[in-house]
């Protein structure tokens, strides 16, 4: 999918990387010159799995940068924009895609407080029908408590939701990513769709050479010992 197609061209921070960086030479491989022969793909049921999820994906993303260049024009309060987000995400497309999104990435087998995972399509169609009860009313399920092992021989406390909260946590995000990206920091990498850390690399190294040498630049590196413990939660 060509995003430049889709995307407004008045903001180039909309679920992709900034151009110049990726013509930065950052990337650990060449690109293959030529067109290699395509392989058949293997008649396999996991690969007809990943070929829908992706599928709906594509069409997922296409009306989030509708939303989004909507929401660019007549702004996120606009009446307009409203409707249009109450209308996504009471949608079969958007209640399916994140209840298979949820139930196909790693932590999809490992079960909330209910201990109930969706492992059959009629399990996954249920919960999509159920997401539309949630969204009138709803109220969060205790999180399962795990600690996880760290290096320093300790333990990181870790909450796990059941299913139900994940899919509908999802849900709510389809419509979040392109109205948060509206106001978000151009030069932030972190946890943003078609953003990572060699972007954010070439970002560094074009700042660094783009001056003409008379300013004195400096990089810091820094991190708040024992986040996640010590940050108030409440």
């Amino acid at each position: 999918m060509r995003l430049n197609s889709v995307v407004s061209k008045q903001n180039s921070s909309l679920f992709k990387s900034d151009q110049a960086v990726t013509q930065l030479n950052i990337t650990e491989t060449e690109s293959p010159v030529g067109h290699e022969p395509k392989k058949p793909i293997p008649d396999t049921t996991e690969t007809k799995e990943n070929l829908s999820l992706t599928r709906l994906e594509d069409k997922v993303f296409k009306k989030q940068c509708e939303l989004y260049d909507l929401a660019l024009k007549h702004g996120v309060t606009s009446k307009l924009v409203q409707r249009r987000i109450d209308v996504l995400i009471r949608t079969k497309l958007f209640r399916d895609y994140s209840v298979e999104k949820v139930t196909r990435n790693a932590g999809g087998k490992t079960p909330g407080v209910d201990g109930i995972v969706l492992e059959i399509k009629e399990e996954r169609n249920a919960m999509s029908e159920k997401l539309l009860q949630l969204l009138k009313q709803y109220k969060a399920t205790p999180v399962r408590r795990v600690y996880i092992p760290k290096a320093n021989n300790k333990k990181r406390p870790l909450g796990i939701p059941t299913l139900q909260d994940r899919c509908l946590q999802q849900l709510i995000a389809l419509i979040f990513d392109p109205i948060v990206e509206l106001q978000s920091d151009s030069n932030s990498y972190g946890y943003r769709k078609f953003r990572s850390a060699k972007n954010a690399i070439g970002t560094l190294r074009s700042v660094l050479i783009s001056n003409t040498g008379s300013e004195n630049k400096y990089i810091f590196d820094c991190g708040i010992k024992g986040f996640f413990d010590n940050i108030n939660h409440d």
